[in-house]
């Protein structure tokens, strides 16, 4: 089984980064991608729903997820941090 070369978790979410091998114009290339999942519980069963990005499509999703983010707390008028977990890097 494969897996991934390093985890970051909070909570019930975790990114994992994954090293993957591609050949391009005949050469192997080494490339990373990232998985991000989250896990919750459905009565007495563990589920989870997992995306799936390429490096170059990490900034953009991070920019969409904070704006997202910005709006959720404005309209709420909340800024308190949304993260009550710990953290673990």
């Amino acid at each position: 089984m494969v897996k991934p070369i390093k985890k970051f978790q909070a909570g019930n979410i975790d990114a994992a980064i994954w090293n993957n091998e591609v050949e391009i114009n005949g050469k192997n290339v080494n490339t990373k991608s990232i998985s991000l999942r989250k896990s919750w519980k459905n009565g007495d069963e563990w589920k989870d729903s997992t995306i799936h990005l390429q490096a170059n499509e990490l900034q953009r999703a991070i920019l969409v997820l904070q704006e997202a983010q910005k709006d959720v707390l404005m309209k709420n008028g909340n800024a308190k941090s949304i993260l009550e977990e710990d953290v673990q890097l």
